[in-house]
């Protein structure tokens, strides 16, 4: 599952640079870590991206653009806004393994905490 995640996470990151658009901007996967618990799975990743903090902070958050970030994103959308930096965000996502394919909707607490910080938790 693990090499899975990290495919998703390279597909992500190739799409915000697409959106960041004439900016000379390079990608990297630096940390990927995949736990599971009783309460599910928890995916931590760091990455570094050539593009000002803003910028790739602004791709981020333009929700309504996330299908553009990846092909397996189908829709995506904002169910309440409680704050200037919080959103909660429905995505429906469809993806294949080996020829299985699932349709997955989930709910998505995102809270910003700088331009440097977006945090997503699944709901």
């Amino acid at each position: 599952m693990q090499s899975l995640d990290k495919t998703a996470c390279r597909r992500l990151l190739a799409g915000i640079l697409a959106l960041l658009g004439p900016l000379p901007a390079a990608a990297g996967l630096l940390r990927l870590d995949v736990t599971h618990s009783e309460a599910g799975f928890r995916i931590a990743a760091d990455a570094h991206l050539d593009a000002p903090p803003p910028a790739v902070a602004a791709v981020l958050l333009d929700l309504s653009r996330y299908p553009n970030l990846d092909p397996g994103i189908m829709e995506a959308r904002v169910m309440a806004h409680p704050g200037p930096d919080r959103w909660r965000v429905r995505t429906i996502t469809r993806g294949c393994v080996a020829g299985f394919c699932r349709t997955v909707r989930q709910e998505q607490e995102i809270v910003r905490q700088s331009c440097r910080s977006i945090t997503a938790t699944l709901v």
